[in-house]
């Protein structure tokens, strides 16, 4: 669906959906995906996404990356079984994979309530692939920042054989990392599509390190 017509389908929410606001410190209020947004979007779980109705700014539900009408369908790769459990997750849990749909996309949040109010959007949400024949694997990389000049990185993506999810995390100084995925990709445990993005990925993390200084 296209942006705009997402963005029209929204206006068109029931009036009481438009007037929730958040209720807690965390600043985050989730509840059901509405009737009308799974009809326009068949891509969406209609058993367990939830939808975050409100968000207050500069709140640590913002800080962490979540935006009003976010839907939210995993975290850490399971669903949320309601709009309550899943908040009390992302309150519990600093480093949360979040896969969610936003515009009409599917995207990857690294969700941290402790990330500086000003921090760059697109280091901690990615645009999830889709799998296509002969086409690039489906790829998503999450960084965050740590003490001490350290970098969490978690590199997720199709396996080129198996078609199943494969999950690979790094933790330590960037040279650390940056010498690991060179032994990695020697092994064979990145696919040879995979390590042709990984050097993006590399260079983002080299940014970030560089402005923690």
């Amino acid at each position: 669906m296209a942006r705009f017509g997402l963005f029209t389908l929204l206006l068109l929410l029931p009036a009481n959906l438009v007037a929730q606001a958040p209720d807690s410190s965390f600043g985050l209020k989730l509840g059901r995906v509405p009737e009308p947004l799974l009809a326009h979007l068949p891509a969406l779980p209609k058993s367990h996404a939830v939808m975050a109705e409100a968000v207050e700014p500069n709140s640590p539900a913002w800080r962490g990356g979540i935006r009003r009408f976010d839907v939210i369908v995993s975290l850490h790769d399971q669903p949320p079984a309601d709009p309550k459990a899943a908040e009390e997750k992302l309150r519990r849990d600093a480093g949360a994979r979040v896969t969610l749909f936003r515009a009409g996309r599917e995207m990857v949040l690294a969700f941290d309530a402790n990330r500086p109010a000003n921090a760059v959007e697109s280091e901690y949400v990615t645009p999830k692939g889709t799998i296509k024949a002969d086409g690039p694997p489906s790829v998503s990389i999450q960084l965050q920042p740590m003490d001490n000049g350290r970098v969490h990185l978690v590199l997720t993506f199709y396996s080129t054989n198996s078609g199943k999810m494969e999950r690979l995390a790094y933790d330590g100084p960037l040279a650390d990392i940056e010498q690991q995925i060179h032994i990695d990709a020697r092994d064979k445990r990145l696919p040879d599509r995979v390590q042709d993005l990984m050097e993006v990925a590399l260079q983002r993390a080299r940014t970030i390190s560089k402005n923690q200084k």
